[in-house]
């Protein structure tokens, strides 16, 4: 008995040896894989091309700026107060533009007394407990997404080509092999015609071997 326990406690170590070598060529198996360069490397271009998104937006932007006051990020409309809480306090009204501040500050209301109650969107103050639509907000997103569509229509457009043209280039490549040897070229399938089942092909293949030993003999 005392033999046995000891072949159990020394067979116990090998078996997680053998379990981490087997991690790790299943770890290395799957590094090695053609998906996971992939994905890092789709990972490190998406985060690149999101940066050139921010920028092209930014300019579009810039260029609504010349149209709208303020660029679209002025664009936010201010629900009108169904409570007290949306109203203006201290005598300041819901909501008025960023470069009217000044205007409202006196005695009474100070910086600090507008800046603790009011939130600056947009170009606007307003309100804290006022409720409001950012139409930039939205405007921007739809921007990055046209742009993001546009450039994956591109990229699938390119890699579509690139794969007919390869296609091409394989029947092409295929043609003069075919051509060299004609004994290998593949009989043309006729189109509606039944594929013939694998007991049909094995039945076929009997036969042949059938009868070229009969010729043989």
């Amino acid at each position: 008995m005392a033999e046995e326990e000891k072949k159990v406690v020394e067979e116990k170590p090998k078996k997680k040896k053998r379990q981490k070598g087997k991690l790790a060529a299943e770890f290395k198996l799957f590094i090695s894989k053609g998906n996971a360069f992939s994905l890092a490397i789709g990972v490190v271009i998406g985060t690149a091309f999101g940066a050139v998104v921010t920028g092209i937006v930014g300019l579009f932007t810039g260029f609504f700026s010349w149209f709208i006051p303020g660029s679209i990020s002025s664009l936010v409309y201010v629900l009108p107060p169904i409570y007290d809480s949306q109203k203006g306090v201290h005598g300041l009204p819901q909501w008025f533009y960023s470069n009217e501040f000044q205007n409202y500050v006196s005695e009474q209301v100070t910086d600090k007394m507008i800046t603790s109650n009011y939130r600056l969107v947009g170009g606007k103050w307003i309100v804290n407990g006022a409720a409001f639509i950012d139409f930039g907000v939205l405007i921007n997103a739809l921007i990055s997404f046209a742009l993001v569509a546009v450039v994956l229509f591109f990229i699938v457009k390119t890699m579509a080509a690139a794969d007919g043209k390869r296609k091409e280039i394989n029947d092409m490549l295929r043609e003069e092999y075919y051509k060299k040897h004609p004994d290998e070229r593949p009989e043309p399938v006729e189109e509606g015609k039944p594929q013939p089942t694998d007991n049909e092909l094995l039945t076929e293949i009997r036969d042949l071997l059938k009868e070229q030993n009969s010729k043989q003999k």
